[in-house]
């Protein structure tokens, strides 16, 4: 299998705010995320007993592929998304930053 058909994939669209909520991100782009944070929240890694408040809202899409995909495919699929989203995209670019994370 050639380097580029790697398996065990995962691709996932992050837009990240420190002024838009989650549920604003998500109206714009008329998506519920994968996984998300508010900024405020408060952070207690394990083991530590100083808890820290996170300072962006993060909003992340995942693929929806499985694992099993190649990460092409996921990435296809967040290009079809967002393609689908071009002035959505284009607002939130005036205040969020926004990437794709691959693992």
């Amino acid at each position: 299998m050639a380097n580029d058909e790697r398996k065990d994939a995962t691709a996932a669209l992050r837009i990240t705010s420190l002024t838009r909520t989650v549920d604003e991100i998500s109206a714009i782009v008329q998506a519920r995320p994968s996984a998300s944070f508010s900024k405020g929240d408060v952070i207690k890694p394990r083991g530590v007993h100083t808890a820290r408040v996170r300072e962006h809202t993060v909003w992340t899409l995942n693929s929806g592929l499985g694992e099993d995909c190649p990460l092409e495919d996921h990435l296809k699929w967040l290009i079809s998304f967002a393609s689908d989203r071009r002035e959505a995209i284009a607002v939130l670019l005036a205040d969020c930053e926004l990437d794709v994370f691959c693992s």
